[in-house]
């Protein structure tokens, strides 16, 4: 299953497999460059993804797109609101993000 593809830009692309891959993208692509909170919310899609698989990562994927839309929207206390609403465990979830269980 891909995730996404990549393009550089030279034209070349390639399919992500891993979550994680999309945090080694060059600085200018970076999750963070776009969102103080969007590495922090990545881990969280990736524990989303350990515990209910690529539909449960898809899942907390549209939630978070959803939540973009308010300030703090990709805070830690709205990324665990969304965990629990997504029927996650939550306490897994809390210890994955306290240890930077998926950062890459």
């Amino acid at each position: 299953m891909h995730f996404c593809k990549v393009q550089s830009s030279h034209g070349a692309s390639h399919p992500v497999d891993d979550v994680r891959e999309l945090l080694a993208l060059p600085d200018e692509l970076h999750l963070a460059a776009s969102h103080q909170h969007a590495a922090l919310a990545a881990e969280a899609a990736q524990e989303a993804f350990a515990q209910k698989g690529s539909k449960g990562f898809w899942a907390f994927h549209e939630a978070l797109f959803e939540a973009q839309a308010e300030p703090e929207g990709l805070a830690r206390p709205q990324l665990e609101e969304l965990a629990q609403k997504q029927g996650l465990d939550v306490a897994r979830f809390k210890a994955a993000l306290d240890s930077h269980q998926h950062e890459k």
